[in-house]
């Protein structure tokens, strides 16, 4: 027998793909995409506690050097924030064909890869200019040592094709719009990034979904769209030490 033909009866202990099986890939797939969430969870959680810390070390006069490391950790934090979102979209994309077909997990794979190299040849005000969270933490660094001054763009790369989304300061109040006092314990909404005192938001929210209370908003909002935001809390908290120690120095001159 030719060598380039396979045996029947070898071809005929290949198991094929039955529909138990396919049942069982899918599952690990699901359970695959709680994990990613998981992950995702735990990578804003990471972002947090790393754009505090840089700011701290900011506001204490920490070394120029260190800054940079922990800007680098930061972007980091962003491209594996991406990477995750990158491939839950591939798998939910998966779970949506025909798994006993071959060309199936061919496609994902393509996909997948194809996804990450195009993230991968982005610039970095791609990459980095349209996330809230990047934004925030960047105006903040600027604002410990320039309060008041005008905030020059965020990235080198920078062709101005997209200055209203990129390079704009953030446009994110400081003030609660149910109780219009200073934000206490801030939730911003995923949905349209618009932030409410915790308290506040948990009484105005507890029969239910409502209309974000912003003038103009035409989102509909549950506590479930909500989540807590430490970075603005600092911001927020800062802004308003600065202002009690400029209105100290006024009144003793």
């Amino acid at each position: 027998m030719s060598s380039d033909i396979e045996d029947p009866e070898e071809m005929s202990q290949i198991p094929e793909m039955s529909q138990m099986d396919t049942q069982a890939i899918k599952t690990d797939l699901q359970s695959l995409l709680l994990e990613l969430e998981s992950i995702k969870n735990g990578i804003k959680h990471s972002i947090e506690s790393s754009v505090v810390a840089s700011l701290d070390l900011e506001e204490s006069g920490g070394q120029k050097k260190q800054s940079v490391d922990l800007e680098k950790i930061n972007r980091g934090f962003a491209d594996q924030e991406e990477y995750a979102e990158i491939l839950k979209n591939s798998v939910a994309t998966l779970l949506r064909g025909d798994l006993a077909e071959e060309k199936t997990m061919k496609t994902y794979i393509a996909k997948l890869k194809k996804a990450e190299q195009n993230y991968e040849k982005k610039k970095d005000s791609q990459k980095y200019g349209s996330k809230n969270w990047y934004k925030d933490y960047r105006t903040q660094l600027w604002e410990i040592s320039h309060m008041e001054e005008p905030m020059p763009p965020l990235f080198e790369d920078d062709d101005n094709e997209n200055d209203d989304i990129i390079i704009s300061s953030s446009t994110v109040g400081f003030k609660c719009p149910l109780s219009t006092n200073y934000l206490e314990n801030p939730m911003t909404s995923k949905l349209c990034n618009h932030s409410y005192s915790k308290a506040v938001v948990l009484e105005y929210l507890k029969k239910g979904r409502k209309q974000c209370p912003v003038t103009g908003c035409l989102h509909s909002i549950t506590m479930g769209d909500l989540y807590e935001n430490k970075i603005l809390e600092g911001r927020i908290r800062r802004y308003l030490r600065i202002r009690r120690e400029k209105e100290l120095t006024q009144q003793r001159y």
